[in-house]
């Protein structure tokens, strides 16, 4: 009988992809548990890392003869070309799928979102006949209302299983993330449909389009999305939009007839993700930010749109500017790409400025803090400031009293109230003390979303990034959740700012639009 053959000598390092896996994938229940801004992003890069590494020691480290090795390698690489071939040729790119960067896909053959939308009328007659506003209907003057922080002066009844939000009416829009404002019965807003960067208006109560302002443009980014991302101001009968290629448009509010028109940008690099600071109207002025390198502020004639100053030099960031008095003066407060700022609002003279260094966007608007503080928070790890103003000279001088890493705001603004900020920290609602900076407490996983202060502060309207409307106490203690509205149910992503106009509640994305009247105290 012939000797038995010796048996192959088996391989003992089975368990090494294993530790591969391990190695790449243990990370990311901490990132979760951090709420770390990219970590949907990280956490998909890890794991192809890990399978990645995993395959090739798969291929390689076994005892087959090298052409044997490299031919497996070839067969697998192979098919996973054919196989990224084939997707390239039949999905697209389509934008980030939320505030996280995470990215999402379309088929090609699936029409852009604006592609199907009706055309708006153009200008519409200046008397015109539309009926007054609703008595329970109230101005909504610019972006975040009257002070542009997200403090809406209106008392309604929480209890909305007793009184449920009633839907006056629904309607397609194009792209963008502008929010509304309300004159009267006439809602105003900026969108994109095809190559035409549009400032509309729709009627309060119906929904119906009542004119439209064309501008042939189209500011496309592929991370932040296409369209314009400011909200129009008005005043004396006149609309202010800014457009997100840097057109500042002054347009009669009755007809949308163009009054004047100018480039802010006037050869200046725009910035990474479009002019999205609205613009603010102080007097006879119309302010608004500039560009990469500066200015950090520019106004112009609201008679007229004619330059009348403009100061700074610092990169511009994505928050509007803010109208306050601290410190016994009035002042215009400015975030920059790199710096916080307050300037005069007469001729534009700075009065303080103060580092805050950081290559991320920076949108959350600056928030004063009686009587001479002014809260800064951001997303990407920047967090949040303190900054307080002590007269020095002709200006103040600038003093940070913390920083805190407790509250990092993304695309929305935070809301102060008593002793304590609210808002949302990388997609989570939380609370922090203005004391030291530090959180009390951080719940509910509302998104990228938005949030008003309402009730004289008792409560707050959460617009979440998926389109739901939460309303929540005011409670330094704990999250309390009093209420919820499914309000926007295209499944796009809401990054858009709701606005409150007397009883009636104005919500969008980059798909839709709805108005809900709500019940009064």
């Amino acid at each position: 009988m012939p000797d038995q053959l010796p048996s192959p000598k088996r391989n003992s390092c089975g368990w090494i992809p294993l530790v591969i896996l391990l190695v790449c994938l243990c990370p990311i229940p901490y990132l979760y548990y951090r709420d770390y801004y990219g970590r949907q992003v990280v956490s998909a890069a890890l794991a192809l890392l890990a399978f990645a590494v995993a395959g090739l020691w798969f291929c390689f480290f076994n005892r087959l003869p090298w052409k044997r090795k490299f031919l497996r390698v070839a067969i697998v690489g192979g098919i996973a070309l054919v196989a990224a071939g084939a997707a390239v040729s039949v999905v697209r790119y389509d934008g980030s799928r939320d505030g996280s960067s995470l990215p999402q896909f379309r088929f090609v053959w699936d029409k852009p979102k604006d592609a199907l939308l009706p055309e708006l009328p153009g200008e519409a007659p200046a008397a015109g006949d539309l009926a007054p506003a609703p008595d329970d209907a109230a101005d909504w003057n610019g972006f975040l209302g009257e002070t542009r922080l997200g403090t809406a002066p209106v008392a309604i009844d929480p209890d909305w299983a007793a009184h449920p939000p009633e839907e006056l009416w629904r309607r397609p829009i194009g792209l963008g993330w502008s929010s509304f404002s309300v004159a009267g019965r006439r809602v105003l807003t900026q969108e994109q449909r095809g190559d035409a960067e549009i400032v509309s208006c729709y009627d309060l109560v119906t929904g119906e389009p009542l004119w439209a302002h064309e501008n042939q443009v189209r500011f496309s980014e592929p991370l932040g999305g296409d369209g314009p991302r400011a909200t129009p101001a008005f005043r004396d009968n006149r609309v202010y939009a800014l457009g997100a290629t840097g057109i500042l448009d002054c347009l009669d509010l009755q007809s949308g007839a163009s009054i004047w028109t100018c480039h802010i940008l006037d050869g200046r690099d725009n910035i990474t993700y479009g002019k999205a600071a609205s613009p603010l109207l102080i007097g006879d002025q119309v302010i608004v930010t500039g560009g990469k390198g500066g200015p950090e502020i520019m106004a112009f004639a609201a008679a007229d749109g004619a330059p009348l100053w403009q100061a700074g030099d610092d990169d511009a960031a994505y928050a509007a500017p803010v109208h306050a008095t601290l410190a016994g003066r009035e002042q215009i407060l400015v975030v920059n790409g790199h710096s916080v700022a307050g300037f005069d609002p007469q001729g534009g003279g700075k009065l303080w400025s103060h580092p805050w260094p950081g290559k991320m966007p920076k949108v959350g608007q600056p928030v004063p803090v009686a009587p001479d503080r002014v809260l800064v928070s951001a997303s990407y790890d920047q967090g949040a400031k303190l900054i307080r103003l002590t007269p020095s000279g002709d200006g103040f001088a600038a003093e940070e009293l913390w920083e805190s890493n407790q509250l990092k705001t993304k695309f929305s603004t935070a809301l102060v109230q008593g002793d304590h900020a609210y808002g949302l920290d990388e997609g989570r609602f939380a609370c922090i003390s203005l004391a030291d900076g530090e959180r009390t407490w951080k719940d509910g996983r509302y998104g990228y979303g938005q949030n008003l202060l309402v009730n004289g502060g008792s409560h707050i309207l959460v617009q979440t990034e998926r389109g739901d409307v939460v309303l929540v106490e005011t409670n330094p203690d704990e999250l309390r959740e009093v209420a919820r509205l499914e309000a926007l149910t295209s499944g796009s992503k809401t990054w858009n700012a709701p606005a409150l106009a007397g009883a009636y509640l104005l919500v969008r994305n980059d798909e839709e639009a709805a108005c809900f009247r709500l019940k009064l105290k």
